[in-house]
């Protein structure tokens, strides 16, 4: 028999296209004493519905001539549930660092810890403003700031991702339309969360749209 999925630890990958996150192995090497497994568990979950996802989008532009129409509204479910997925993360992650923020005893005892907000959402901004490092810091005393600049790094990216979401879930919109190209699927430019993100080679760009499948999502630098 050959398992069907799994995740494993080792000194070097099994096959070269195992992903390899830093952060899922902190946390079931380093944080597995605390009740974390939960979050873990859901977090190597999304990260393999992620592959598959990105795997069908692939599929449908192999097989895309097999099928008269409908593939651009197969690829559009596709990428609005990963949008979804991706939310999924950042609540998760946040839900692990609460139970490990929890279980740290602060050097200095005359600082107060405040308790961090369940929703990643609600530790990156007030009133709907994203807060700053300092911001951050000050109102949970003792927090590093590099977990601080971490936080406000994602902050743009987590509040498209977020305005996206919220737009299909809440407000009856739509994914914009998918174009099919002579190398891939295309998007537009300026699609929300990806229009800032600078991850696009030259080659990979059409006039005003950018190749789907090349580079969003990619698991790997």
């Amino acid at each position: 028999m050959w398992p069907a999925e799994g995740i494993y630890f080792g000194t070097k990958p099994e096959k070269e296209t195992d992903i390899y996150l830093h952060f899922l192995d902190m946390v079931g090497q380093r944080l597995n004493y605390l009740p974390v497994k939960r979050m873990f568990f859901g977090l190597h979950d999304d990260v393999f519905n992620i592959s598959a996802s990105l795997a069908k989008v692939r599929l449908l532009y192999r097989t895309r001539k097999d099928h008269k129409t409908g593939v651009a509204r197969m690829v559009a479910t596709e990428i609005e549930y990963l949008h979804g997925v991706c939310r999924s993360i950042f609540d998760l992650w946040q839900e692990i660092l609460v139970v490990l923020w929890d279980s740290i005893a602060l050097v200095d005892r005359s600082v107060k810890k405040r308790q961090l907000p369940q929703s990643y959402r609600e530790m990156l901004f007030c009133s709907n403003k994203l807060r700053t490092v300092d911001e951050m810091t000050k109102r949970f005393p003792g927090l590093p700031a590099p977990l601080a600049e971490c936080y406000v790094r994602s902050g743009n990216f987590f509040a498209d991702l977020r305005r996206f979401r919220d737009r299909i879930v809440h407000q009856g919109a739509g994914v914009d339309i998918v174009f099919e190209g002579e190398k891939d699927f295309l998007i537009a430019e300026e699609r929300v969360p990806f229009r800032d993100m600078k991850i696009w080679r030259e080659e990979e760009r059409e006039p005003k749209l950018l190749i789907f499948q090349c580079r969003v999502f990619s698991m790997t630098p």
